[in-house]
């Protein structure tokens, strides 16, 4: 007979939330207290730990409006709700805009979201990951300027 799959979630979701979240909030506490800044105290962004990493990391992204206005057309916003890409009240534009953040953000901002971040720590922290975690970051309008970039990054 197969596991009654409401039973195993409950089950799984009982296990995470005894074990693995008391666990997940002592780590963090610990790394905390081992990266204490002088200047700025304990850390909250991981950024800077992460711009650390031995890696040449360079991204292209769309402008976000550009990409925003492009969403809307692609995915018929606009035929779904006969709506036009100004009517802000609808809130596509703040779903989609969301989604941007969090990519540009990472998965611990889309945890801590739905706990008690407000959306200007979301924007710092998209900010400072493009700004710590990337070497270069170019935009799809500008991909001459973005290879440039790239070529006097990496040259030898």
């Amino acid at each position: 007979k197969p596991p009654d799959a409401r039973k195993l979630y409950h089950e799984n979701n009982k296990l995470y939330n005894e074990c693995s979240v008391p666990l997940q909030g002592l780590a963090d506490r610990k790394a905390a207290q081992a990266l204490v800044s002088e200047d700025h105290g304990p850390i909250v962004s991981w950024a800077s730990v992460y711009a650390s990493l031995p890696l040449l990391r360079v991204t292209v992204i769309r402008e976000p409006f550009s990409w925003l206005v492009s969403k809307f057309f692609w995915h018929g916003v606009s035929r779904e709700e006969n709506i036009t890409c100004d009517s802000m009240n609808h809130g596509w534009a703040r779903d989609y805009a969301m989604r941007y953040i969090f990519y540009l953000c990472g998965e611990d901002c889309v945890v801590r979201w739905s706990q008690t971040v407000s959306l200007q720590e979301l924007e710092l922290q998209a900010e400072q990951n493009l700004r710590h975690s990337f070497a270069v970051v170019g935009l799809w309008n500008e991909t001459d300027l973005f290879l440039d970039m790239v070529s006097a990054r990496v040259q030898y």
